[in-house]
């Protein structure tokens, strides 16, 4: 019920009694089995555990990049090796974060990896993480000590680590990212598990 007086509006549920309705017990355990179902879909192998610089490396090879970046923060928890099911990959991402790729100087990687780098950035607690900290950043396909300043580089990522909005990429740099919409992280992982 809610009351509106003016100035305020006040929401008050009360609680329901009586027997509940036999259909609608039925559709709650129909859906139950459905979400069992897809959570305990077994989605492919990983040969090594699944954390932020495993899906940094997924995404430069699903871009086809020379780099890839994932922050530690966009994960939950490391999914073991072995074989994956989807309630594991869920409870370990819940980013809605998209996968990306655009072209960046030497100079620019070397100061978005710095950054990612640094321990008071890593500690930071941005609103977007819900209270959670960066991480570091991962990176993968170079040495960060072998980055040439003046050379052009192809950077995969996520939103989060290559629009300004995230703290990593500089807005002045003007970045031109090409995402993978639709699709999520996750799916992008359960894609790279299947083979496709």
């Amino acid at each position: 019920r809610i009351e509106i007086d003016g100035e305020h509006m006040i929401a008050t549920v009360e609680p329901v009694t009586g027997v509940p309705d036999p259909g609608v017990l039925e559709e709650i355990r129909t859906i139950e089995d459905e979400v069992e179902q897809l959570l305990s879909e077994a989605l492919g192998f990983a040969e090594e555990p699944i954390d932020a610089r495993w899906i940094a490396e997924m995404l430069r090879r699903r871009m086809d990049a020379e780099v890839g970046v994932f922050a530690d923060g966009l994960t939950l928890r490391e999914v073991p090796a072995g074989l994956v099911h989807r309630r594991e990959l869920w409870e370990a991402s819940e980013t809605g974060a998209n996968p990306g790729v655009t072209e960046m100087t030497g100079a620019q990687l070397k100061d978005l990896i710095a950054r990612g780098s640094d321990e008071a950035f890593a500690q930071d607690t941005p609103r977007p993480l819900r209270g959670r900290a960066r991480g570091y950043l991962r990176v993968a396909g170079i040495d960060p000590t072998q980055i040439e300043p003046e050379r052009r580089y192809r950077v995969a990522g996520s939103d989060w680590e290559l629009d300004p909005y995230g703290g990593y990429a500089q807005a002045e740099w003007g970045l031109r990212v090409r995402y993978d919409f639709p699709t999520i992280i996750r799916e992008a992982v359960e894609q790279h598990l299947a083979g496709r």
